[in-house]
Formats: structure tokens, C-alpha cells, sequence
């Protein structure tokens, strides 16, 4: 299906769902859209100028030197703080009651994230790649959200989304559940590497807690030959 089709196709099936199923905002109750203009109003972008991994003092959104060489992560940029009341809503209703129509509300989010820090996202010859969801889950969801927010930011800025280059070849348990170590040893050797690893590569995910996920994709890109990896997520926990 042509992408003109699809768009078609999108808004047809959006149009039945609004007559249907009206939505509203998620923040005010108003009637029309899952996030009001007023309500998206409200939302400031983080200028996050500590380390995501280790806490210490370093440039906006990036990543510092030490974390940097040990971690191969040089950047994480994250839209918002979790603990927004707003924003732990969309979250909520996008990734656990499966509300897909919200990630195409965040497209002018994104874009306006993505311009006003144009600057530090090296971006140049990058390729998306999106947190894999297992199978399974996937298809309990019915989507991958963070291969969703990898499009919007791919319609953004014209550049390729590859998300078959990582695989999540085992099922896990829930990380929200458990404590950083816990985390890390959760995802050893969920996800393996398929086909060839970009140079430069850029994450994709909804929420950046304690980094553990992106660490071990980090850790197979790195294996196979990533030179720079940058992570961008809807929020930080």
C-alpha cells in the first residue's frame, strides 16, 4: 500500500472511531482529540543537563565522558520528565491500554522537540532504530510503540527506520517492577542483533528509566560495529 493510501486508509478508520468513540483529552476532559491544544500548551520540554546513567553534571542531554566510554551511549534526549501528571497519562493510555491514535497526537511534539534541538541530535547518515517489544507482546498490543514513535520522527526529518535490526528473542518480565541490577540481568540476552548494524545508529523508546534496555542494544551494536549511538524518548523516569 502506497503511503497516499495509507494515509487514507488511517483517516477513514479515524474518522469511524471519532463518530463512534469520541475522544477526549486526556488531561481536560474536552471533547475532540486525546491532547487538546491547551493541554499540550502546558507541557515544557526537559533541559536535562545531568548524566542519565550516573547523575553527575554534564551538557544538555548528553551523555558524560566517563558514562560516554564505558556505556557507548554519547546523548539521551528525552521530551519530558516522567513524573508529569500529563505526561505519565499518555504514557499510561498509549503503551497499557493500548491507545495507538495517541502516538499520532505527538507528532507535532516531536517536531518541535526535534527543531529546537537540532543542533545536538547528530542525526547525519543515522539510522532508527526502535526498542523491539517480544513477538508475543506485540501482538497482544497490536503495535510496537516505540517503532511508531520511530516513524513520526522518520516523517520528520526524512531518515530511515530499521526495525528489524534488533530482535527481542525473549520474553521478560516487567521492568517497572524491579530494581536497576534487577533490570540488567532481566534483559541479558533478550535481544540479538539482525543482519548488519548501522554506524550510527539513534534508539528509540517511550520512557528512559534507568537506561537498562538501551544498554544492551547498545552492547550488540556495539559488538557488530556501531561507531555512535543516541537514544530519544518520550520521557525519563
Amino acid at each position: 500500500m502506497s503511503k497516499k493510501n495509507f494515509d487514507y486508509a488511517r483517516r477513514l478508520t479515524s474518522n469511524f472511531q471519532d463518530y463512534f468513540f469520541p475522544k477526549n483529552c486526556l488531561n481536560c476532559g474536552k471533547e475532540g482529540s486525546w491532547l487538546c491544544e491547551s493541554c499540550i500548551n502546558s507541557l515544557f520540554f526537559m533541559d536535562a543537563r545531568f548524566c542519565p546513567f550516573c547523575g553527575a553534571l554534564s551538557d544538555i542531554h548528553a551523555v558524560c565522558k566517563k558514562c560516554e566510554k564505558e556505556i557507548g551511549i554519547s546523548a539521551v534526549f528525552s521530551l519530558f520528565k516522567y513524573n508529569d501528571s500529563l505526561v505519565r497519562k499518555i504514557i499510561k493510555n498509549f503503551k497499557y491500554r493500548y491507545i495507538k491514535d495517541i502516538g499520532y497526537e505527538l507528532e507535532p511534539i516531536f517536531r518541535k522537540f526535534i527543531f529546537k534541538y537540532k543542533n545536538l541530535i547528530d542525526f547525519e547518515d543515522a539510522v532508527l532504530i526502535p526498542v523491539p517489544l517480544h513477538p508475543r507482546k506485540e501482538k497482544e498490543r497490536g503495535f510496537n510503540q516505540a517503532e511508531l514513535l520511530a516513524n513520526i520522527i522518520s516523517e520528520i526529518l526524512n531518515i530511515s527506520v530499521n526495525a528489524k535490526c534488533v530482535k527481542k528473542c525473549k520474553k521478560t518480565k516487567n521492568q517497572a517492577k524491579l530494581d536497576t541490577d534487577e533490570r540488567l540481568k532481566n534483559l541479558t540476552g533478550a535481544f540479538r542483533l539482525i543482519g548488519d548494524a548501522p554506524k550510527k545508529a539513534v534508539i528509540v523508546d517511550d520512557v528512559f528509566t534507568t537506561g537498562a534496555t538501551v544498554r544492551e542494544i547498545t552492547n550488540i551494536l556495539r559488538s557488530a560495529g556501531t561507531e555512535k549511538i543516541q537514544i530519544i524518548t518520550f520521557a525519563r523516569g
